[in-house]
């Protein structure tokens, strides 16, 4: 049991990075802080600084989900990985 618990974390460790490389030119954030900073712009930077922390745990919470249930969901509507990684390119 014990000798299964480094594989379980190489592999979710894995998974999440994918997830993070797959999501990151979606979200390109480069992009999207002058948005999060015109947004804000007459907000202190205690504000500021709550906000993103806050968008950042949501984000995680996003990219945990879709490991976690995303196979589930592509199961559940019949479509394979492969279809999904055609579609993406």
């Amino acid at each position: 049991m014990l000798s299964e618990l480094p594989v379980f974390l190489l592999a979710a460790g894995k998974s999440f990075l994918f997830v993070l490389a797959t999501l990151l030119p979606i979200l390109n954030p480069a992009a999207t802080a002058p948005i999060f900073l015109g947004l804000t712009e007459g907000a202190a930077e205690s504000t500021r600084a709550q906000l993103a922390r806050r968008i950042a745990r949501n984000m995680l919470g996003l990219m945990a989900g879709s490991m976690l249930v995303g196979s589930y969901v592509l199961d559940f509507f019949g479509i394979s990985l492969p279809i999904v990684r055609v579609g993406g390119a």
